[in-house]
C-alpha cells in the first residue's frame, strides 16, 4: 500500500478513478493544470529563440571581422613592400600593421562572442529540458498495479507546494494480490 502525491502545483481539472477502481502501473489518476509552469516553458522557449537569433547576429559580425582581417592583412603586405621601396613612410607601415593586429582582436572578439552564445543556447536549452520534464508531473499515474482505496481529492482542487509538503496525498494505492496476516 502507498499514498500518490502530486509532484506539480495548479488545479486539479480531471480526474479519471474512484475509490473502488482497478489501476495498471502508469494509468494516468489525475491531471493538473498547471498555469505557472506553462508559462515558464513558454518564456523559456522564447528566451531559447531570443539566443539563437543572438548567436545569428554574432555569426555575421565574425564573417564582418574576418573580411575587415583578409583586408587589413593585404594591406600591411603592400605597405610593407612600399615602405621597403622607400615610396610610404615607415609610420605608415606601423599603422597599417597595428590595423592588421586590431583587426585580429576584432576577430577573436567576435569568435568569443560566437562560443558565449552557443554556451548560453545549450544552458537554455537544458532549462527547456528541465521544465519539459517537470510538465510530465502535471498527470500523476500509478505507481504499480493495484485497487484505488482512498481519494482526497476532487476535480478543481488546488494543488499547492504547501499540501505538497503536508503531505496531503491524492490517492491511496493497494496491492491486494498477496495478502499477508499477522498474528
Amino acid at each position: 500500500e502507498t499514498p500518490v502525491y502530486a509532484r506539480a502545483e495548479g488545479y486539479i481539472i480531471k480526474r479519471y478513478v474512484d475509490i473502488g477502481d482497478y489501476v495498471k502501473a502508469g494509468q494516468v489518476l489525475v491531471e493538473i493544470d498547471s498555469p505557472e509552469q506553462d508559462q515558464q516553458l513558454r518564456s523559456a522557449r522564447a528566451r531559447l529563440a531570443q539566443l539563437r537569433a543572438s548567436l545569428a547576429q554574432a555569426q555575421a559580425a565574425q564573417q564582418v571581422s574576418q573580411a575587415n582581417l583578409k583586408l587589413a592583412s593585404v594591406t600591411v603586405a603592400r605597405m610593407k613592400q612600399l615602405v621597403a621601396e622607400g615610396v610610404m613612410s615607415k609610420q605608415a607601415g606601423d599603422e597599417s600593421q597595428a590595423q592588421f593586429e586590431a583587426r585580429q582582436a576584432d576577430l577573436g572578439v567576435q569568435q568569443a562572442n560566437v562560443n558565449a552564445a552557443r554556451e548560453s543556447i545549450r544552458t537554455q536549452e537544458a532549462e527547456v529540458a528541465r521544465i519539459e520534464e517537470l510538465n510530465k508531473f502535471k498527470q500523476v499515474t500509478a505507481p504499480f498495479e493495484g485497487l484505488i482505496t482512498v481519494r482526497n481529492c476532487a476535480v478543481g482542487n488546488l494543488i499547492t507546494p504547501a499540501a505538497l509538503q503536508a503531505g496531503r496525498e491524492l490517492f491511496r494505492l493497494s496491492d491486494i494480490s498477496t495478502l499477508r496476516i499477522y498474528i
